[in-house]
C-alpha cells in the first residue's frame, strides 16, 4: 500500500467456510523538515565571510544537513552543519533530511556586492610660472555614496584632499584613494603632475663704445633664442632705443646702462640683465704752442 489508513484482511476456510476478519491500521509519517539557508548575505571588501544559514532549520539528533554551492561559491567545509562561514560569494544550497522518514527539504542563499570603483584621472596641465597651481580632475564611475582621499607621493599636497576635483602647486605623483562606502571596496589611481619653470638666459654681446665717430652703438641680444618663443622683449635705457620692444638687436643713441627684459611664451617664466654701453668720446689735445712774430727773411717752426 502507498497510503496510510484503515485495513481489513478477511480469511476463508475452504473446508469449514469459516470466515476470519481483522483489521489494521497504517500510519502517515511524511513531514517535511524545515530547511532555512537564512536571508541573502553579502560579501564585500568590508565583511569577507559571512554565515549563512539559520536556528529556524529543523534541528536536533533526527536531522542531517548538507550544503552545497550551486553556483560559484567554495566547497562548503564543514558542509553538514545547519550554518557555516563563507568567503566566496554564489549561490549555497542547504538541504535538510529527517532521517526517521526519509523526507528532506531545501533552501537557497546568495549574496555579493563586489563594485569597485572605476577611477579614471584626467591628464592634468603643466605648472609654470602662468599657471603655478592645476586642477586635478577624477571620476568614480557615477558613484556618489564614496570616501576620496589624495595624498601627494613626493612632498605635494592637494586642496581639498577630500573631493574628486583638487588643486596642486607641487610638481610630482599623486595617487587617490576611493571608497565605496556600500561595501568597503577602494581603488587607487596615481597622476604625475609635472612642471616647466625654467628661466630663460639672456645672452648679450659686448656692445661697442660709443664714440665721437658713431652716433649710435649697437647693442646684441640675438644669442639669447628665436624672438617668436617670448611673450615679452622690452628695452629700458637712458637713451632713444630703436626699436624698443619685440627685437634682441637694438640700436641706442647714447651711452649708459640698458636693461633687456624677456617673458617666456610657454611657460610665462621671465629675466632680466643689464648691459652698459661705454662711452669714448675723450676729445684730443691741440697745442700750435705760443704765439711768435716772423719778420722778413725769418722761418717760423710751429
Amino acid at each position: 500500500v502507498n497510503l496510510s489508513g484503515i485495513y481489513q484482511i478477511r480469511v476463508i476456510d475452504p473446508v469449514t467456510g469459516c470466515v476470519g476478519v481483522g483489521d489494521f491500521v497504517i500510519d502517515e509519517n511524511i513531514t517535511p523538515p524545515a530547511a532555512d539557508a537564512g536571508l541573502d548575505a553579502t560579501i564585500d571588501c568590508a565583511n569577507e565571510s559571512v554565515t549563512i544559514g539559520s536556528n529556524n532549520s529543523s534541528m536536533g539528533d533526527d536531522f542531517t544537513y548538507l550544503w552545497v554551492n550551486t553556483v560559484d561559491g567554495e566547497i562548503p567545509n564543514p558542509g553538514n552543519t545547519s550554518m557555516i562561514d563563507v568567503m566566496t560569494p554564489g549561490t549555497y544550497q542547504l538541504t535538510v533530511t529527517n532521517i526517521i522518514n526519509g523526507c528532506t527539504a531545501t533552501d537557497d542563499v546568495v549574496g555579493e556586492n563586489l563594485v569597485t570603483p572605476v577611477v579614471e584621472i584626467t591628464d592634468p596641465q603643466t605648472i609654470t610660472c602662468i599657471e603655478p597651481c592645476v586642477t586635478l580632475t577624477a571620476t568614480a564611475g557615477g558613484l556618489t555614496d564614496i570616501t576620496v582621499v589624495w595624498t601627494g607621493l613626493d612632498g605635494g599636497a592637494a586642496d581639498p584632499v577630500d573631493a574628486l576635483v583638487t588643486s596642486v602647486c607641487v610638481a610630482g605623483n599623486y595617487e587617490i584613494s576611493v571608497t565605496n562606502n556600500e561595501n568597503g571596496c577602494i581603488t587607487l589611481d596615481t597622476v604625475l603632475v609635472e612642471e616647466d619653470l625654467a628661466v630663460p638666459v639672456i645672452s648679450i654681446e659686448m656692445p661697442a663704445d660709443f664714440t665721437c665717430a658713431d652716433e649710435s652703438s649697437q647693442i646684441d641680444a640675438s644669442a639669447t633664442g628665436s624672438e617668436s618663443d617670448f611673450s615679452t622683449i622690452e628695452w629700458t635705457g637712458p637713451g632713444a632705443i630703436t626699436p624698443a620692444t619685440g627685437n634682441f638687436i637694438v640700436d641706442v643713441d647714447m651711452p649708459g646702462d640698458y636693461e633687456l627684459h624677456i617673458v617666456n611664451l610657454s611657460n610665462g617664466c621671465e629675466a632680466t640683465q643689464l648691459v652698459t654701453v661705454v662711452s669714448d668720446m675723450e676729445v684730443p689735445t691741440a697745442d700750435a704752442g705760443a704765439d711768435d712774430q716772423l719778420e722778413c727773411g725769418d722761418v717760423g717752426v710751429l
